[in-house]
């Protein structure tokens, strides 16, 4: 009686939703995690003050051992999307590129992408509230434009199977389309291209069957800029350099990249460490399903 009466006051005060927006399962231990969390609050608590010291300010997110030790640590939902935005390079092809994502969003329309996009809506997270249709604000819509930019955006990757599950988290964490979009773009041009035949299964664009080789997105080739690294991307323009020409559309390469190109395109994945690529990748950490394309 003791036991069931200490349950029962433990599922009342935590809460049956996540701050994800999951809903617990019914065997849900309320108890257990009631205190294993009382006890780790401690940590989390001075592990956000050490966060918000360090992120003071509101500039940039600098590379540092100090960062890479507190990301190894485990960061705050707080400022889980600004460092990812700022250590994954998100952040600064978002800066170089303002406005890209709307453009592709009102570009050309492509229904075959648009119905595999479509298809897969109701079957992310459907234990996630956010993500049902009488949510109000319901992130299908959200994760629709995301994922359908990047099919415009990367027209060899297009649409794969799980990409809705990795950029439905992306849109949990940072509660913005464009960053998720940009995030979702460092992840599959960048950290991820030689993991991504095990990592999605991809459906080509044009026919809408699985690939027998999976993605192979190509690697981008960066250009500096004041410091930072990062791609620029013009739909007006069929010409460019900095990045591989069949990784988009002609309408989406790029027209202008600034002078200095450096030869970091291979290196920067390479070199790497694994402990780092690991912090950056803790998205893929997700509940995926297993449906055709």
């Amino acid at each position: 009686m003791e036991s069931a009466a200490r349950t029962q006051a433990a599922r009342d005060r935590v809460p049956r939703i996540d701050p994800y927006g999951f809903e617990r399962p019914e065997d849900f231990d309320y108890a257990a995690y009631e205190e294993f969390f009382s006890a780790y609050l401690v940590v989390l608590t001075r592990r956000a003050i050490k966060w918000s010291k360090l992120l003071k300010g509101g500039g940039g997110v600098q590379k540092s051992m100090t960062v890479k030790r507190y990301i190894r640590k485990g960061i705050p939902l707080e400022h889980r999307a600004r460092v990812w935005m700022g250590v994954s390079g998100a952040q600064a092809q978002m800066d170089q590129n303002p406005g890209y994502y709307q453009r592709l969003l009102e570009g050309e329309r492509d229904d075959r992408l648009e119905e595999a996009i479509r298809t897969d809506m109701n079957r992310t997270f459907p234990d996630n509230v956010k993500f049902r249709k009488g949510a109000d604000p319901c992130l299908q819509r959200t994760l629709y434009n995301v994922l359908l930019a990047y099919g415009h955006h990367n027209r060899d990757v297009g649409y794969c199977q799980g990409m809705n599950f990795v950029a439905g988290y992306l849109i949990l964490m940072t509660d913005s389309e464009e960053e998720s979009f940009w995030l979702l773009d460092a992840l599959v041009g960048s950290i991820l291209p030689e993991h991504q035949p095990t990592v999605f299964r991809c459906c080509h664009p044009k026919t809408g069957f699985a690939s027998s080789g999976g993605c192979q997105a190509k690697r981008h080739s960066r250009v500096k800029d004041g410091g930072r690294e990062g791609r620029r991307y013009d739909l007006q323009s069929k010409e460019g350099v900095g990045l591989s020409q069949s990784s988009v559309s002609p309408a989406a390469r790029p027209g202008q990249v600034q002078e200095g190109a450096v030869q970091r395109a291979r290196q920067s994945t390479g070199q790497r460490s694994a402990e780092s690529r690991l912090q950056l990748i803790g998205v893929m950490r997700v509940r995926r399903g297993h449906h055709p394309c």
